[in-house]
């Protein structure tokens, strides 16, 4: 399995163990960060974009970027806008986790977690089970 799909199971394991300990505002940022590992999974072992150039956008939004090769590879407009509601609402999220003078509560927790869990799913819809 990929170390990177590793880090991915360890963060969404991580995020239900901080929700279960009513730790909220840490638990969005191991949903987050699990999902996106995840997403830098597909793109490199179902879609063939090694993770040496995903990680050429350093100097602009990574996230973002990786983002955006998954969007504009995805065929299909409902997923296409699935995932972009999704993204947007986790992302969202976690900046407010992270970075805000605010606090999260359960419910944003378990959003956080439900949507990681979504954009996982759908991805695995647009491009197939991972393939490790």
């Amino acid at each position: 399995m990929s170390k990177l799909k590793l880090k991915s199971d360890e963060n969404l394991n991580a995020a239900q163990l901080l929700i279960n300990n009513q730790k909220y505002n840490s638990s969005v940022h191991c949903s987050y960060y699990g999902c996106f590992q995840f997403m830098k999974s597909i793109l490199c072992n179902n879609l063939k974009i090694g993770y040496d150039l995903q990680d050429t956008k350093k100097g602009s939004d990574t996230h973002d970027y990786i983002f955006g090769l998954l969007l504009h590879t995805m065929d299909n407009f409902s997923m296409q806008r699935k995932f972009r509601s999704n993204f947007s609402g986790l992302k969202e999220k976690r900046k407010r986790a992270d970075y805000e003078n605010a606090l999260i509560d359960i419910t944003d927790s378990l959003n956080a977690i439900e949507e990681a869990r979504i954009i996982m799913s759908n991805l695995k819809q647009a491009f197939g089970p991972l393939n490790i």
